[in-house]
């Protein structure tokens, strides 16, 4: 089977959605390689998604992603940490997720980051990360029963 030049492009693009709970879902399927365009063209998704706001991200990836050296760059950027509450990385390997989690310990990400086993625990995880939406007022103070003086 051939594909055509932008085909090829459309398979190695993560696939970007958000769901009702406000969770910004990016699987990169069975393409764990991620390069600073696969990694620009997540963002973009995900910034027209969640336009202006902190959105938890569930990656979802038959392996551990292996970011290159521009694409770890760019997801440390202010760009994306301004859109990104915390991250949570789903594999079901148990070595994999191991090395995840070393590779993670040695890489400073501006935003929480953890590697789960389960989209279940994942979710979990990333509910703790939900902003309150900026249309709600601030919660009132309780007033003083004194009054003030």
């Amino acid at each position: 089977m051939y594909l055509a030049p932008e085909e090829l492009m459309d398979a190695l693009l993560p696939a970007v959605w958000q769901t009702d709970d406000g969770v910004v879902h990016i699987d990169f399927g069975r393409n764990a390689r991620v390069t600073l365009v696969t990694a620009q063209q997540a963002h973009a998704r995900h910034r027209a998604l969640a336009p202006g706001r902190k959105s938890p991200v569930l990656v979802l990836c038959s392996a551990v992603p292996k970011p290159d050296a521009q694409a770890k760059r760019f997801l440390s950027s202010p760009p994306v940490d301004r859109l990104t509450a915390a991250a949570a990385i789903v594999t079901r390997n148990f070595a994999l997720r191991h090395i995840g989690n070393l590779y993670l310990k040695s890489t400073r990400l501006p935003y929480p980051c953890r590697l789960f086993a389960t989209r279940e625990a994942a979710l979990r995880w990333l509910r703790m990360h939900l902003s309150i939406p900026e249309t709600q007022p601030p919660p009132r103070q309780p007033s003083s029963p004194r009054g003030s003086a």
